[in-house]
């Protein structure tokens, strides 16, 4: 089959990693694949792609004439049958793959890799209600809601209804796409989850080798991912575990808050890392805290339960629950008055960090759910849709 990937750059974000895994296992398991991506980055992950995927760029992340034409010819030279758009949002990415089509006509799958229901700016203006007094302001920014809200579910909507199959990462998240862009059940709806996309190598969870330590991995970005919640967390633990560490690796917009609020605050073995790889932290690590107001289905999961390292999650996006059971293979930070507690959560992290026989059954358990999104598994249920697909007419 040949299969072309739509992206807005080969960067190195959560989609393009997903997309890279992806594509190196179809090439592997026979099919032909090529990426399109609209634009140029410098930092990108074009050396992880295998030698036989064909990687095209684009003139920019729109659909002007130059794109249309460039990925026209992209078509017919791959003679591309399914295009998998992996921006469900906004439109302009559909409306470039539909006009390049001409006379070569593709079918086309479209993903939304997180809970359709939320984003950024409507995120931003929620905490925007929240910490806002002022009636007339809230007023202000629920006129801004209802805008942003509208303009979202237009433009979802738009390539809902320009894709042979739109994709969510959980079953959690049909019931949220369908209210969002108001459509019924219908057979072009689906579920397909992201693969682990690390390779562990010949890496076994030995819990010796394991040092006290909790992990934040991800984009330093208190709008979405709260790293700040951590260290308010870490607050409340580290006068009583001295002889534990914590790790922020990322980088993002409020790394310099944090660093200053660490120091302000005199906490103790906090170190940010930057970004890094993470595998040789996943290895040593026991814990990790994710504390994000919304999610899709986070890579770093799945990732982490991988080398034995134990979730701690606030319990903000549905699909939580379909890789975590808590106090089984990881624990759920439930919300305490609609908001986020870092006293609840140092509470429950404090009882598995004095209790290692309880920490490493979690580990144990941890990485035998991460086999559930192996990259083999995920193909086998890619191969599924795809065999689909093509049989229709």
């Amino acid at each position: 089959m040949n299969i072309l990937f739509l992206l807005r750059s080969i960067g190195v974000g959560g989609v393009e990693v997903v997309t890279a895994t992806l594509a190196n296992k179809f090439v592997a398991e026979g099919h032909n694949v090529a990426i399109f991506a609209r634009e140029f980055r410098k930092t990108n992950l074009a050396d992880r792609l295998s030698p036989q995927i064909h990687l095209y760029i684009g003139c920019g992340d729109n659909d002007c004439k130059e794109n249309v034409d460039a990925l026209h010819k992209v078509y017919v030279k791959e003679n591309v049958q399914i295009v998998v758009n992996q921006w469900g949002l906004p439109y302009k990415p559909i409306r470039l793959a539909r006009k390049a089509e001409k006379n070569h006509k593709v079918k086309i799958i479209s993903f939304h890799h997180n809970d359709p229901a939320t984003n950024g700016r409507l995120n931003a203006i929620e905490l925007k209600l929240k910490e806002n007094k002022s009636f007339l302001k809230k007023i202000l920014f629920m006129i801004q809601r209802k805008v942003y809200h509208t303009i979202t579910s237009f433009s979802m909507r738009y390539t809902y209804d320009h894709s042979e199959r739109f994709m969510v990462l959980s079953n959690s998240y049909l019931e949220h796409l369908r209210k969002f862009i108001n459509v019924s059940e219908e057979s072009k709806q689906g579920v397909l989850t992201n693969p682990v996309t690390v390779d562990k190598g010949d890496y076994i969870y030995s819990q010796e080798k394991k040092e006290k330590s909790i992990l934040f991995c991800g984009r330093l970005d208190n709008v979405q991912k709260c790293p700040v919640r951590v260290l308010e967390v870490w607050n409340n633990l580290s006068p009583k575990f001295k002889d534990w560490s914590l790790y922020f690796i990322g980088d993002g917009p409020d790394r310099s808050f944090l660093e200053h609020m660490a120091k302000e605050k005199n906490l103790q073995n906090v170190y940010f890392e930057g970004f890094q790889n993470p595998v040789e932290y996943y290895k040593k690590a026991s814990i990790l805290a994710m504390t994000s107001d919304f999610e899709g289905f986070p890579l770093v999961l799945a990732e982490c339960m991988n080398f034995g390292v134990v979730p701690c999650v606030y319990n903000s996006f549905a699909a939580l629950h379909d890789i975590i059971q808590d106090k089984e293979n990881g624990l759920i930070i439930e919300k305490e008055n609609g908001l986020f507690s870092s006293e609840k959560m140092a509470e429950e992290l404090s009882k598995i960090m004095h209790d290692e026989s309880k920490l490493r059954a979690m580990a144990k358990a941890a990485v035998k759910t991460s086999e559930n999104f192996s990259i083999d598994t995920i193909y086998d249920r890619w191969e599924k849709v795809l065999s689909e697909i093509t049989a229709c007419s």
